[in-house]
Parts: structure tokens; sequence; C-alpha cells
């Protein structure tokens, strides 16, 4: 199989610093374990961080009149708004009509979340509208972040060790009971993560 928006490579998770494999024998493993791994930090994050290859059509509904959130986009190819709800869309114009935020966005490497309307104050979004505005971009971050990556090699090693021990780690207690516990996702990678959580979106 091949990894499909994975968070780090093959070959990093079989380096001599990870896992000191070689050979290509469990390579199917690790492809399912990197990419599962991948969609495991989607969801903890609530966001993707891989980027879209094509424009894709998105719609929102206004809740303010001076900005609307639009999740993470890498570009936004076209804005357009709908005054009344009839589906007539009007095409608005970057830099004038709507200005895309955080404002240097671009060069921190990361994606725009917010479109702010044009500071003149000649347009504003009809709040309260069914899909009242199209949005036609590419979604994501430009880069998967360092902390993302690293995060993903560590849990994908963990994961996959796990495959030796698949109920889990077992201990003996002071009584000499013997106890068998699945470890938690590991701290070092929550640590990673948690800056990249999207706690508020609407």
């Amino acid at each position: 199989m091949t990894i499909t928006n994975g968070y780090c490579l093959l070959t990093e998770l079989k380096a001599d610093e990870r896992l000191k494999i070689v050979v290509s024998t469990y390579d199917a493993s690790l492809e399912g374990v990197i990419e599962a791994v991948s969609r495991a930090i989607d969801n903890e994050c609530s966001r993707f961080f891989w980027k879209d290859t094509n424009d894709t059509t998105n719609y929102f509904v206004a809740e303010n009149s001076k900005y609307i959130y639009i999740g993470d986009y890498v570009s936004i190819t076209t804005l357009s708004m709908d005054g009344n709800g009839d589906r007539d869309y009007i095409a608005w114009t970057v830099d004038t009509d709507f200005d895309l935020w955080p404002y240097n966005a671009a060069l921190d490497g990361k994606p725009y979340m917010r479109i702010d309307t044009g500071p003149r104050g000649t347009k504003n979004f009809y709040t309260g509208i069914s899909k009242g505005i199209k949005i036609v971009g590419k979604r994501g971050w430009p880069a998967v972040p360092k902390p993302i990556k690293e995060a993903c090699l560590i849990w994908s090693e963990r994961t996959y060790e796990r495959y030796k021990t698949p109920l889990g780690v077992s201990a003996t207690t002071a009584l000499g009971e013997m106890t068998v516990k699945v470890p938690p996702p590991d701290v070092d990678v929550m640590t990673m993560l948690n800056p990249y959580r999207l706690n508020v979106f609407s």
C-alpha cells in the first residue's frame, strides 16, 4: 500500500534512530501504521495538516457581518457572496472587498483561518443565510509542521512496537498479582499536539 496524507515518511520511521529496519518485509504494515496515526492526529487536533492538491468548493454561513472563520486554507481562489438566499453569488475581490487572516500567514508557514471584510466598509457579510458564502480554494497547511511530524514518528514507532504486546504491558504488583495495562498516548506526543488543537471554530 501507499501512505495517503501521512505526516512522516516510511524511510524516516525505518531509520537507524527509530526502528532500525532495513528489509522491506514490513513496509505495508508500517505504512498502515503511519496513515492510521496521521488520522489519529487529525482527530486529536480537529484539523488536518496536509494540503489539498486541487481546489475544493465549500460553503459557509456568516454569523458576523465583519468576519467569518473558515478553518485552514493555504489559498483562496474565489470568494463569492449570496446576499438574499437565491444562490446567485457575486464575486468579491481580495485585498479590496476582503482580507485573509492571519495577514502574514504565508510568510509564517501557516494557513489562513479567517476572512475579514475590507477596511473601506463598503461590503459586509450577510448573516444567517444558508450557504451564503462560497469559497473555492485549497485547504490545509503549506507544509506539515515539525512538531506534527515528530509526533507522528514517535506515535507510529510506539504503535508498531505494540504488535509485540497485543494484550498490553504486563507487570507484577507488590502482592504478586499480574496486571495488564494498555498505555495511553505518549505525554510527549500530546504536548507536541496541544498547540495545534483547534479548540474554537464557528
